[in-house]
């Protein structure tokens, strides 16, 4: 069995500390920090690859990401990036595992905690473990029974692991969570036509991954859309959407709108009207226009950039 303690409570300390974070965020919202040099996004988005959250298990793209953050400041990502250098050779337990799993069931006892009083992402770790250290059925159900609590809770993450349970047949899926998964889209889609604009982003989401409901990526571009005008919030992930669309017009559109709430949003448009990047003319008055939008949202690197331009 292969070594993943560590891991694990790496996963838990960040998730209990961050739990804000891990809830609402997925893995296109990690690349995204990532790529605005957020430390927390590169963290999480290494944790995905090694682990295959969301997306497909990948330990080099894990390694890459955690040197990043580990680069960026997160001594976290430095701890982990040993585990992961080390996962492939590590074959047999040691003697330093017993001090390891004291340790993990002091920090589980915590998780059991987090977890009874509403925190999805206490839960999700624990579901985590029970299919990670899974010698039988019986912790696959487990398993299951903590995904579900973190999915109801609206976990995204745990949603996914959820259903990967049921697809790879480690856990046979009852009738009575579809019901249960029914009444959260009836009302997503309830507050959604009320004007909530988070709601319809939560129903776009549900769309566009075929979770819960059948896969539509043209309805959940239509919620997008409406979450977006309810929402600024909701804009980033539809540019997005346009940018893996290879639709530079749309994505520029959209990511200004949510430039009206992200500084980061406007320092990426400003970096690249500064390069002339995706398509686009390298226009130095735009890059200026966006630095000082993203300085006036308290982004330090932007006002500095701005500075420089200004006085040039």
């Amino acid at each position: 069995m292969e070594n993943r303690m560590k891991k694990l409570l790496a996963i838990l300390t960040i998730l209990i500390g961050f739990t804000s974070y891990a809830v609402t965020d997925t893995v296109e919202d990690y690349k995204k920090a990532c790529q605005s040099q957020d430390a927390k996004g590169c963290f999480s988005l290494g944790l995905a690859y090694a682990k295959g959250i969301e997306i497909e298990q990948d330990y080099e793209l894990a390694k890459d990401f955690l040197e990043i953050a580990c680069d960026l400041g997160n001594t976290q990502a430095c701890g982990e990036l040993k585990d992961v250098d080390q996962h492939r050779n590590d074959s047999s337990v040691g003697a330093s595992d017993t001090k390891e799993d004291n340790e993990f069931d002091e920090f589980m006892r915590d998780g059991f905690k987090y977890c009874e009083r509403g925190d999805s992402a206490a839960c999700l770790v624990i579901g985590l473990s029970y299919e990670d250290e899974a010698e039988d059925t019986s912790n696959y159900t487990k398993a299951e029974e903590y995904y579900k609590k973190a999915c109801d809770l609206g976990n995204s993450l745990a949603c996914s692991s959820l259903e990967s349970l049921y697809k790879e047949g480690k856990v046979v899926k009852h009738n009575y969570a579809k019901a249960k998964e029914d009444d959260r889209v009836i009302k997503y889609r309830r507050a959604c036509d009320y004007g909530d604009g988070f709601a319809c982003y939560d129903l776009a989401f549900l769309y566009e991954r075929g979770s819960l409901v059948a896969k539509n990526d043209e309805k959940a571009n239509q919620l997008y859309l409406r979450a977006c005008r309810l929402n600024n919030n909701a804009c980033l992930a539809i540019a997005t959407y346009y940018e893996a669309e290879d639709n530079p017009k749309e994505a520029i559109y959209y990511f200004d709108k949510a430039c009206e709430t992200n500084g980061k949003v406007c320092s990426h448009l400003a970096e690249l009207y500064e390069a002339g990047k995706y398509g686009l003319d390298k226009d130095l008055e735009k890059a200026k226009k966006y630095y000082k939008k993203a300085c006036d949202h308290g982004n330090k690197d932007a006002c500095v950039k701005y500075r420089k331009m200004r006085n040039n």
